[in-house]
């Protein structure tokens, strides 16, 4: 009988850990309201600062949206009504960040002599490393959207201190003086979910901010697929166009290909230092379930390394004062780029193809074979 007892008050105790552990962590993720705006959540941790056990209620929190009784989407004239959810707090930076996000780069054909030993790091570091704020907004109770399977299609990243994202001695610096800090949301009236043929598409804005002042602005847009009898039902206009946002990349110029490796471990190595872990990246068996082939890379890791590759091999094939002419990290203006296929299965040889057009842009488009899975273009500055 003593046993069974022992046996009991263990499992009670355990259970009792477990309870507050969640309790802990639901108030640490999704609990902690802003005194400055109702529906906005002050994190007290930096997105890079998230646990294991964070990223595990996360995740948990995603799957109970899969059972009955959760949130719904809301039909909304022709699209989708979205409560509006916003969460802020500071960004806390480590040398260890630099390390783990430079070696998700490392294996970007550094026999070519493109590894940077210019002591900057690739300007979309502060992209990984708040990409965490999309699962907690994503996985919080109120907002209806079911994350697991759902795409990121397009991207679009402002650069008001380009320097500041790529001088890793200076963002230390300001980190350790509490002076940067991050704003997400997603949602509201100026966010709704808009209908596109295979489901609802919706955006998510996240800043960094030095000292209040906003040096990188990210606009992430989302495709949650849904049934095409889903109401409101997709109708295509002819009529319609193409915004900015959405970049037609056609080269008519002299365009040139470099080849970029995607190895077969490049989505763990991206995780570990943006702390995604959706399944259709890190698993096969989940990916498969959602419909692709085999696990995918990320989109940003891709466009990461294509700008590590590209501005690496830019600066080697020029010399002297030359070189000081050429596009760099530190001048990047902005960025965008529209996701078409899944770069899947890994390992996977792509190519790289760009154009360099007037007014300090550069068109580029990355392929497997034939098909084209993403494309886009990006400016740097002049000075």
């Amino acid at each position: 009988m003593l046993p069974e007892l022992a046996g009991l008050a263990l499992f009670l105790v355990t259970l009792g850990v477990l309870r507050s552990s969640v309790t802990h962590t639901r108030e640490r993720l999704h609990g902690c309201r802003s005194s400055s705006e109702q529906d906005s959540i002050r994190l007290q941790v930096s997105p890079s600062e998230l646990t294991r056990i964070d990223i595990a209620f996360i995740i948990l929190c995603i799957f109970r949206k899969y059972l009955p009784g959760s949130k719904t989407l809301v039909r909304r004239g022709d699209g989708f009504a979205l409560p509006f959810l916003g969460i802020e707090g500071p960004v806390r930076l480590r040398r260890d960040d630099f390390t783990t996000f430079n070696h998700a780069l490392s294996g970007v054909d550094a026999s070519r002599g493109t590894k940077n030993d210019s002591g900057s790091v690739n300007p979309l570091f502060l992209v990984a490393l708040t990409t965490p704020l999309i699962p907690i907004l994503l996985s919080h109770p109120t907002f209806p959207v079911k994350a697991f399977g759902a795409v990121n299609t397009r991207n679009t990243f402002y650069f008001a201190d380009a320097a500041l994202c790529s001088d890793p001695k200076a963002l230390l610096e300001a980190s350790n003086a509490g002076l940067l800090s991050f704003a997400a949301c997603v949602g509201g009236s100026e966010l709704p979910g808009r209908r596109k043929r295979r489901g609802m598409e919706f955006e998510v804005v996240s800043r960094v901010l030095y000292e209040g002042k906003t040096i990188l602005t990210q606009r992430m847009f989302f495709l949650q697929f849904l049934s095409k009898h889903a109401k409101p039902v997709y109708e295509d206009d002819p009529d319609r166009r193409p915004s900015k946002l959405e970049p037609e990349i056609v080269m008519d110029g002299v365009a040139e290909s470099l080849s970029l490796h995607v190895g077969k471990n490049a989505p763990s190595q991206w995780a570990a230092s943006c702390r995604d872990y959706n399944p259709i990246h890190v698993s096969n068996l989940a990916a498969k379930a959602f419909g692709f082939t085999s696990k995918i890379a990320h989109g940003n890791h891709v466009v990461a390394m294509m700008l590590h590759r590209l501005l690496a091999h830019r600066t080697a094939s020029c010399q002297g004062e030359e070189i000081t002419k050429q596009p760099s990290l530190e001048s990047l203006v902005e960025l965008e780029v529209a996701f078409q296929a899944p770069v899947t299965p890994l390992p996977l040889d792509l190519q790289l193809t760009f154009e360099d057009k007037e007014e300090s842009q550069t068109l580029f488009a990355i392929s497997k074979g034939p098909k084209r899975c993403m494309a886009g273009s990006f400016w740097t500055s002049s000075t």
